[in-house]
């Protein structure tokens, strides 16, 4: 996958004035309070995800993955039963972080959000796992026991 980083800077007046530059890990913030600077380092928690879709569609079953983001596409891939797609990423410090990935197969097609910081952060923090077979694709979290989420296929031809 290929990765892109991307500075942000923040500027917010509101009686003294505040400046944020974010870089990879760390905060740099600096404070102008009647001409007294002071700088001040935070260390952001934010550790690289995985997403696995791994294929148990069958022998002889191609399934073709493509994912992406507002800032990345991570390309398309076909992959065959027993292989997977995974692709790692550090979600950004708002917390907006949303990969969406488009999966077919000669019996139907979807396409679906299967990385949303706010729903997975908690559900599958690190490792989100999903499990594509001819029936649907499952989302697996070890957090919640198991199996929590299916994505159905729209069967090819299908409106």
């Amino acid at each position: 996958m290929a990765s892109s980083r991307s500075n942000l800077t923040i500027i917010l007046l509101a009686g003294a004035f505040f400046f944020a530059s974010i870089k990879a890990d760390e905060v740099q913030v600096n404070l102008d309070d009647n001409h007294h600077s002071r700088k001040l380092w935070l260390v952001t928690d934010r550790p690289k995800t995985t997403v696995h879709i791994d294929s148990q569609m069958g022998q002889g079953v191609d399934l073709v993955v493509r994912c992406w983001s507002s800032e990345t596409d991570c390309g398309q891939q076909k992959i065959e039963d027993g292989q997977s797609y995974s692709i790692r990423f550090r979600p950004n410090v708002s917390g907006s972080t949303e990969f969406v990935c488009s999966l077919a197969w000669q019996g139907g097609t979807l396409t679906n959000t299967f990385y949303d910081y706010g729903r997975d952060i908690h559900r599958c923090h690190k490792n989100c796992e999903w499990i594509a077979n001819t029936t649907a694709v499952y989302g697996v979290s070890w957090s919640y026991g198991g199996i929590d989420t299916i994505f159905p296929w729209i069967p090819t031809g299908s409106k």
